[in-house]
């Protein structure tokens, strides 16, 4: 038995008829955004909910509505993914690095309080493999800095819950202004791409989150369509992976078709993409 950890390892036969049925057009997928907003909003009824073709779309919509000015700092852990550092440098910020804790993999909250500048607009927490940090710490380490603060000054707490397996912990959102998921193809939850963000604290922001996420395009159907279409790509791959495979030439018939769909344009890197292309998630993407 082989395991992938990447691109849709968890696919069911369900997901790919799923797969199959949206391409041919056989499943109906109106309303499916506003039906998982719905979900979630039963969940966080306080919050504000958005739902986004992928997480560094969502990041980049709250920085851009945090009114962050160039040279602004976010401070965040380097064991992370390249999708969170671009966001970051789209707004024009400076990524600032916090080194991790080796017993968790998750950011040194006692190196955290010496990272603090007065150019920290934004500390960005993420739970490693789904080791929770504790909030309720990072939560006393902001607010005794932001008492200290201007309002234009205060820092804003984005808790990463990427690596999280459920959304049903009740600490999460708890302490922080912001969280958000994943719905990656490598992701628990996923619909190959997409992303929750949920906004609670609305005092940072001059502008109404909800009017400026109206503005907002839906992912065009040929892109949406590719979220699909990726799920039956994959699933070829992985039960061609190891066919004729030669080991010493790290070559397999797998192998072959992932350069061969790349080369055709049919599947794409992952860390493809730029800050204008915000997207919201179509109803294509997830059918609820």
């Amino acid at each position: 038995m082989h395991i992938f950890i990447g691109s849709t390892p968890n696919t069911t036969q369900k997901d790919i008829e799923l797969a199959k049925g949206i391409l041919n057009g056989k499943v109906l997928t109106d309303d499916a955004r506003e039906n998982l907003e719905k979900y979630f909003q039963n969940i966080w009824t306080k919050e504000d909910i958005f739902l986004f073709n992928r997480g560094r779309e969502a990041m980049y919509f709250l920085f851009q509505n945090l009114n962050l000015q160039e040279g602004d700092e976010v401070v965040l852990q380097p064991f992370t993914c390249l999708a969170t550092l671009q966001p970051i440098l789209w707004s024009g910020c400076r990524p600032v690095f916090v080194d991790i804790k080796e017993d968790t993999l998750n950011m040194d909250l006692e190196k955290l309080k010496k990272s603090i500048s007065l150019k920290t607009r934004v500390v960005l927490i993420q739970h490693t493999f789904g080791n929770m940090v504790n909030m309720q710490e990072v939560r006393n380490i902001i607010d005794d800095i932001n008492n200290n603060r201007q309002a234009e000054q205060k820092i804003f707490i984005l808790e990463d819950c990427a690596h999280l397996f459920s959304t049903d912990n009740e600490s999460i959102g708890k302490f922080s202004d912001a969280f958000f998921f994943s719905f990656a193809q490598d992701k628990a939850i996923s619909c190959t791409q997409g992303a929750l963000l949920v906004v609670k604290n609305r005092d940072f922001f001059k502008k109404v989150l909800k009017e400026e996420y109206q503005n907002i395009k839906e992912l065009p159907m040929k892109e949406a369509l590719y979220n699909a279409r990726y799920i039956l790509l994959w699933e070829k791959i992985k039960r061609l992976y190891y066919t004729l495979d030669i080991p010493f030439l790290r070559f397999s018939l797998g192998k072959f078709l992932i350069l061969l769909y790349r080369f055709l344009g049919l599947i794409k890197k992952q860390t493809e993409g730029r800050g204008e292309d915000i997207r919201k998630l179509s109803n294509i993407q997830f059918v609820f």
